[in-house]
């Protein structure tokens, strides 16, 4: 089918007549978007939002109070006990019938402890005098004290570290430091053997 000049100029007319008003329509459309759209130029209400209501947080502060727990008292280191205050004239006493009984060279500490023990042992007994100075100046017990009273004797200025070892031991015996017979009965010593339970140390025998 054929047309003519004039038709096909009619047809490219309105073709394009169409076209333009399609691009206005949507153009149109467009615009009506954007204007109803609330990201634009509008706030949105609150209404809109549909907030039944709407509350502003408001952070708070919340303040602990700690509670002062007292901490225990660290407990205090006990004071020592004072040194008991000694009686010189026993501390003499009890030295010289060491010094006599074993202050040589063969004798060890712990014989001398041996003789300070048993004479501390009869101080205690009842069947003894309750003294240290009763106990060596009985009858017949400790060499010649019962008829001298309780002396030195000359040799006793030499050496001097045996004269020195029984007042150690001496002084360690009434400030409280016993060996193993005081307090158990022995009550005997000499350098043979008496009563019971007998112990040999040193040349000497030490018995209950």
């Amino acid at each position: 089918m054929k047309f003519s000049d004039s038709s096909k100029d009619f047809m490219t007319a309105a073709v394009r007549l169409m076209i333009t008003f399609v691009i206005a329509l949507i153009f149109s459309g467009v615009i009506w978007l954007i204007r109803s759209s609330p990201l634009v130029g509008e706030e949105i209400p609150i209404e809109a939002m549909k907030v039944s209501q709407v509350r502003e947080f408001q952070p708070q502060t919340v303040i602990l109070e700690r509670e002062e727990i007292p901490l225990a008292a660290e407990p205090e280191d006990p004071e020592p006990e004072p040194a008991p205050e000694l009686d010189e004239t026993e501390v003499e006493m009890l030295a010289c019938a060491i010094y006599c009984e074993a202050g040589g060279d063969a004798c060890s500490d712990q014989c001398r402890y041996y003789v300070g023990d048993v004479i501390l042992n009869r101080v205690n007994d009842s069947r003894f005098p309750d003294t240290i100075e009763g106990v060596l100046t009985q009858k017949s017990q400790y060499g010649r004290f019962y008829w001298t009273g309780i002396v030195w004797p000359e040799r006793a200025n030499y050496p001097k570290e045996a004269v020195a070892r029984a007042y150690d031991t001496a002084r360690a015996l009434l400030s409280g430091e016993h060996s193993e017979l005081y307090g158990a009965g022995y009550i005997w010593q000499a350098e043979f053997t008496q009563g019971t339970d007998v112990i040999y140390l040193d040349g000497t025998y030490f018995g209950k």
